[in-house]
């Protein structure tokens, strides 16, 4: 065998016990290696260092120890920040060396916009304004784009006599904007040039606002007085001197005959 001599074949008598044909001895044949691979332990199973043994008796010449299991590597998957449009993930782990998911990553829904209203901008008479519009307070998307409304210009109607014309040249009359941003647009008043007569009568009259009054003196005539906007507010018989109360404060012009005159009510 591998670890024993042997004997060739002989012969003796059965009664006597005379060898007749002496047996040699055979040399014991010593063991075949066959060498037993190592096996590399992994995350979750366990190895064996190399071994051998006879590939002719299975005699074990040398013992395969157990290589313990390595155990996983941990790496942490990071969190993903969930947007308004993208989902996210939470915080996971898994081994680095043979991949398997020890703590899986959840998904985590996109949160959505959070609208909030561009307010609307008026147009003016000479600024252009906007509509509404929506944009996102997070991630500043525009939702609802906001579109330009041209300036509306000036609205120019009711235009009220300056009573400045004088004996050489017409007069001018104005006119507030309709729109009511304040603005005046002051033209002739064709056919106002006055004559001696008339420029003296006008000369007389006295026309002042004491605060919300506005005083007449020096005249018979009616008295009529209108707003800024051409409305008349007010019509007075005329004595020596009238005193006509007015709510608000503002631009009058006060009409007597042929002669007007603007007034500033604080």
């Amino acid at each position: 065998t591998c670890t024993e001599s042997g004997l060739t074949e002989g012969k003796h008598c059965s009664v006597c016990n005379t060898v007749l044909v002496a047996q040699d001895t055979v040399d014991a044949l010593g063991h075949t290696e066959v060498v037993d691979a190592a096996v590399a332990a992994t995350c979750t199973e366990s190895g064996l260092t190399e071994g051998r043994h006879c590939s002719i008796c299975n005699a074990v010449l040398v013992a395969q120890n157990t290589i313990d299991a390595l155990g996983h590597t941990e790496v942490v998957d990071a969190a993903v920040t969930a947007t308004c449009t993208e989902s996210g993930l939470t915080q996971g782990k898994h081994c680095s060396v043979c991949n398997v998911v020890l703590v899986s990553q959840d998904t985590i829904d996109a949160l959505g916009h959070t609208e909030v209203v561009d307010t609307a901008v008026a147009a003016t008479c000479t600024e252009s304004g906007l509509t509404v519009g929506k944009h996102c307070s997070v991630c500043n998307e525009i939702l609802v784009a906001q579109t330009e409304i041209s300036a509306l210009d000036h609205e120019f109607v009711n235009y009220v006599y300056n009573s400045d014309a004088t004996t050489t040249a017409d007069g001018t009359e104005t006119a507030v904007c309709e729109r009511g941003c304040g603005a005046t647009d002051t033209r002739v008043a064709e056919g106002t040039k006055l004559t001696t007569a008339i420029a003296e009568n006008a000369a007389k009259i006295n026309i002042y606002a004491a605060g919300k009054t506005i005083v007449v003196e020096n005249t018979t005539n009616e008295i009529r007085v209108y707003d800024a906007m051409g409305r008349l507010v007010c019509r007075d018989v005329a004595r020596n001197v009238s005193t006509i109360n007015v709510k608000t404060s503002g631009v009058y012009i006060v009409k007597i005959g042929s002669t007007a005159k603007r007034v500033v009510v604080n």
